[in-house]
């Protein structure tokens, strides 16, 4: 597999199909181009695919000061 390349992604969700966007990285990163993947999303049907077990979600937590 040729990784040679990382792709970032902000809200590739954006037009989009559901079907879509469970198939968008699951496609990338199954081609032979794709080494790393980083995507920020607030879609919850772009991780509900064989990459859930992959995904780190982060937890913001806000302080006022």
């Amino acid at each position: 597999k040729n990784s040679s390349y990382a792709i970032l992604f902000d809200e590739p969700e954006l037009s989009l199909s559901i079907e879509w966007q469970t198939e968008l990285l699951p496609d990338i990163l199954n081609s032979d181009k794709c080494g790393y993947m980083l995507a920020a999303t607030h879609s919850p049907f772009i991780f509900q695919n064989s990459l859930d077990s992959l995904t780190d979600s982060l937890n913001v937590t806000y302080c006022e000061v």
